[in-house]
């Protein structure tokens, strides 16, 4: 039986790619116009910083803004694009669900989008050890590298 297919959800700075890849082969992709930047967004209104500042804020959880229901919102409003989009993809492949979702790119690295995303599609999130063999600690690393690369 072929292996179902994956998600690879490319979380960038100023947009958000999914790709349905099986067996290594892109069999569709899709773009929304909303990324990191967004998020940065959220937090410099909520700090009241630059958008700079705020991209350091998020990658630090500077007063914990990461948990603010702001912050959240913005997660879920991404999460929910992308439901959007697994939503046309299921109707077009009824046959069954993507096996799961590998996350890349800088917004991987964010524990609520993560989480947003993991909850919103229902879908599991796999770990990115299981894309490069032997990296062990470092493979997640690498995979949220690959997103810059991706794009």
């Amino acid at each position: 039986k072929p292996p179902r297919a994956a998600l690879f959800i490319d979380l960038g700075h100023r947009s958000t790619r999914m790709m349905a890849v099986e067996q290594g082969v892109i069999q569709a992709s899709w773009q929304i116009a909303a990324g990191g930047h967004d998020l940065d967004l959220v937090i410099a209104d909520e700090l009241g910083v630059s958008s700079p500042r705020a991209n350091l804020c998020k990658s630090t959880n500077f007063h914990g803004v990461l948990f603010s229901p702001a912050f959240a919102c913005a997660c879920e409003r991404i999460a929910i694009e992308l439901l959007k989009i697994l939503a046309c993809y299921r109707s077009a492949h009824p046959s069954g669900n993507p096996a799961g979702v590998y996350l890349v790119g800088g917004g991987a690295a964010v524990p609520p989008l993560r989480q947003s995303i993991a909850n919103i599609l229902g879908l599991k999130l796999l770990p990115p050890a299981s894309l490069l063999p032997g990296a062990g600690d470092q493979a997640a690393a690498g995979v949220f590298a690959a997103g810059g690369v991706m794009g």
